[in-house]
């Protein structure tokens, strides 16, 4: 009787196109793991940053290896971020075009 007033069909299937969509939106395996790592050489780069600050403060002359991992740290992790999200979107619009055969 509900389904007769919500004019719902219980015969009907949703659509491939549906179904196909959540399953594909899924990280893949190698996508988690950069995702990952973008995230810790980000966070170390910013800690170097703030070492390079602190020893500046302090009147000191920082490590070299320090100094690398602040300015490099940061563009390495931005450009890692950068095509993980292209390669999202690259993801969807695969998701979202049917198959040719």
């Amino acid at each position: 009787m509900l389904s007769a007033q919500l004019n719902v069909n219980p015969a009907v299937q949703p659509s491939t196109a549906l179904r196909g969509t959540v399953t594909s939106m899924t990280l893949s395996r190698y996508r988690r793991p950069l995702t990952i790592l973008a995230a810790v050489i980000a966070v170390l780069s910013l800690a170097a940053v703030g070492a390079v600050m602190a020893y500046a403060f302090a009147g000191a002359v920082a490590p070299t290896w320090v100094t690398y991992g602040a300015l490099y740290g940061l563009p390495a992790a931005f450009v890692l971020m950068l095509l993980l999200v292209l390669d999202g979107v690259a993801a969807r619009r695969r998701a979202g075009k049917p198959q040719r055969r």
